[in-house]
């Protein structure tokens, strides 16, 4: 467990001396990332059992454009093109499994430092909050998805300069990577949405009311008829169901209610509040409407980027400097404590733990 408290610490350090100076420095953001990306990038044999389902991938994945393009592996079949390209690329380089997961490591680090760097501000409490809410599942275990994931962050800057083309180009190409990647499309016509607190608080409602008649499966199956790719994927997925997680719901419905509270202030401390603010929604309605639906887990990734940066406006938001400190302790505290749940209970407390890398 200890090389990844230490990232955590590192990052709770730089959290709080930024807070206090209020300065981001991109070069200490840029060298914590990296660390992030080596720790998950030369990971051996830890990640669940996904680990091994991508290790036989590689392994059985052909150099051929012809099997790039229509492989003859059963797993290979169902997988997406843009993942098997990048596999096949890295193959035919030489590069073995844990080389190739050291790779793709440091490159999806290097592209959420440009996501973190462009698009927020509170570098190191967004990466922190990040840390602890997505980053074990997504560069650990949905290897494929965390590509897809920040090929969509990238793209953020065609929402903010309304270049649709561009940016539905770019959708496309993390949908080779990650068919659910599709749903981000959404973000371009919720970016400045006006979404008043009455209507904000209808919608939690009406997501409630979602979840409790168990709609996902049902939802998801009438989507996959519209969608231009991943529809077959996305029926199969409609019959898996996932465990509840309490802690979800005591965290997310105090902190709504505070952001709609504090809304106009959150607003102009947060940069892009008006992009954010409607994924930060999504994000939570997601999980309350589709709270037992397994798949979710995967769609409600795209929008985190939405959720850690509203809540890390939070502490700045509050009057007095005791406050603020106040505040800003407390969301260390409870999302280091979700961080470290999470070490403990996936697959059984075996998932991450302990911690196995193949350069030391």
């Amino acid at each position: 467990m200890v090389p990844y408290l230490i990232i955590l610490y590192i990052s709770i350090a730089l959290s709080f001396i930024h807070f206090v100076g209020k300065k981001e420095n991109k070069y200490q953001l840029l060298f914590i990332i990296i660390l992030l990306g080596l720790l998950s990038g030369s990971r051996y044999e830890i990640g669940g059992s996904d680990y091994y389902i991508y290790e036989n991938m590689y392994n059985n994945v052909s150099t051929h454009l012809s099997e790039v393009i229509n492989p003859s592996d059963n797993i290979l079949m169902v997988t997406e093109r843009g993942y098997i390209a990048i596999m096949a690329l890295s193959k035919k380089v030489g590069l073995n499994y844990n080389q190739f997961l050291l790779l793709l490591g440091i490159a999806t680090s290097i592209t959420l430092f440009l996501v973190i760097k462009n698009y927020t501000n509170y570098f190191f409490l967004i990466l922190l909050l990040f840390i602890c809410k997505g980053y074990l599942y997504y560069f650990f275990t949905a290897q494929r998805q965390i590509i897809a994931i920040l090929i969509c962050w990238y793209a953020i800057k065609f929402v903010l300069n309304r270049k649709f083309k561009s940016f539905a180009f770019f959708v496309l190409i993390a949908s080779l990577f990650h068919s659910s990647a599709i749903v981000f499309l959404i973000v371009y016509f919720t970016y400045a949405m006006e979404l008043k607190n009455k209507f904000v608080i209808i919608l939690f409602f009406i997501s409630i009311i979602f979840g409790s008649l168990h709609i996902g499966p049902r939802l998801l199956i009438f989507i996959s008829n519209y969608l231009p790719i991943g529809a077959e994927k996305l029926i199969n997925y409609s019959g898996g169901t996932g465990s509840v997680n309490v802690f979800n719901f005591i965290e997310m419905v105090p902190i709504m209610f505070l952001i709609l509270k504090h809304r106009n202030i959150i607003s102009r401390n947060t940069k892009h509040f008006s992009f954010f603010f409607p994924l930060f929604l999504i994000y939570i309605f997601i999980n309350f409407a589709f709270y037992d639906f397994s798949i979710m887990t995967r769609v409600r990734g795209y929008f985190i980027i939405g959720y850690i940066s509203i809540i890390a406006s939070i502490p700045y938001s509050f009057k007095t400097q005791a406050q603020k400190n106040i505040m800003l302790v407390v969301l260390i505290l409870y999302f280091s404590a979700v961080f470290i749940r999470e070490l403990m209970v996936f697959d059984g407390g075996t998932g991450y733990l302990p911690y196995n890398s193949y350069l030391f």
